[in-house]
């Protein structure tokens, strides 16, 4: 079953082609980078479907980029809370609790997580029915939130160090691990564990909160997402060897995208570079 992916773009789309190609595994989908056949303005931010080779599939001039999520289905939700389908035409949209969202999760049955940037997190049932959860009952939240492979629970930074869980099944707080952690960029792995993105450094952490991994960056990153083949990861607009941080490829541009996002991304487990550092030696 395809993840739910984090990351990449879209309040409204103009010129969309009739003909745009299907998404399929691999595909990146960027916004926020200049692209040669659309039009030099500085207001106008493209947005671009290019293939695991980095070619370009599809561009279409976005007027303002933002993050979204796809779902299992292809179902597409952005920050502002608006739907698209597959082919990126809005299907419906959502009231937001904030008018200053700052990260949004979907779960492969449609339900939708907004993280407002006052803390208040907006969720919506799969018929789009609202509900939200206080900043003084929520607690303290980082940049960002992610959608464990449970499909329950919301995972994110926090105060004091530490990585908070809360299952949005049951409406009820998990217990926080992993006390020692930088505030960063977050994804949930595939054993429950996550990977958080320092200022220094990638560091991947169990579900009882141990760090398993950690790999130095000699490049910032604002978020990062994984890849499509096993093994690799997206910093901004470079795509990285997860086993030593050694550039396979990269966007060129003259800035970083504003959001990214691969299509069918294989989510590690916080064990599986483990076993690749002993294969190794």
């Amino acid at each position: 079953m395809m993840r739910s992916l984090i990351l990449a773009t879209t309040v409204f789309l103009s010129a969309i082609a009739t003909a745009q190609p299907a998404l399929t595994r691999g595909d990146v989908v960027v916004s926020g980078i200049p692209h040669s056949g659309l039009p030099e303005d500085p207001s106008v931010q493209p947005f671009r479907v290019l293939d695991a080779s980095l070619h370009v599939k599809y561009a279409a001039e976005a007027r303002s980029a933002l993050r979204f999520v796809l779902d299992s289905s292809l179902r597409i939700t952005d920050l502002t809370g608006q739907r698209y389908n597959g082919s990126f035409q809005m299907v419906s949209a959502l009231p937001l609790h904030e008018n200053v969202p700052v990260s949004v999760a979907v779960a492969n049955d449609g339900r939708t997580f907004i993280l407002g940037g006052g803390g208040w997190l907006s969720i919506f049932a799969a018929d789009g029915t609202p509900s939200q959860i206080a900043p003084w009952d929520l607690g303290s939240t980082g940049t960002n939130i992610d959608l464990a492979p449970d499909q329950c629970t919301l995972v994110f930074t926090g105060a004091s160090k530490r990585v908070r869980r809360y299952d949005v099944c049951r409406s009820a707080f998990a217990a926080d691990f992993a006390i020692a952690v930088p505030g960063g960029y977050v994804r949930a792995l595939s054993d429950g564990g996550v990977a958080v993105l320092h200022d220094a450094d990638l560091s991947f952490y169990d579900v009882t909160g141990r760090m398993t991994y950690s790999l130095p960056l000699h490049v910032g990153g604002g978020w990062f997402t994984f890849d499509a083949t096993a093994g690799q990861i997206w910093i901004n607009n470079g795509r990285f060897r997860l086993s030593d941080g050694k550039l396979n490829d990269f966007i060129e541009a003259p800035f970083s995208p504003q959001s990214f996002a691969v299509v069918d991304a294989l989510i590690p487990s916080s064990t599986s570079m483990l076993t690749r550092r002993r294969a190794a030696r």
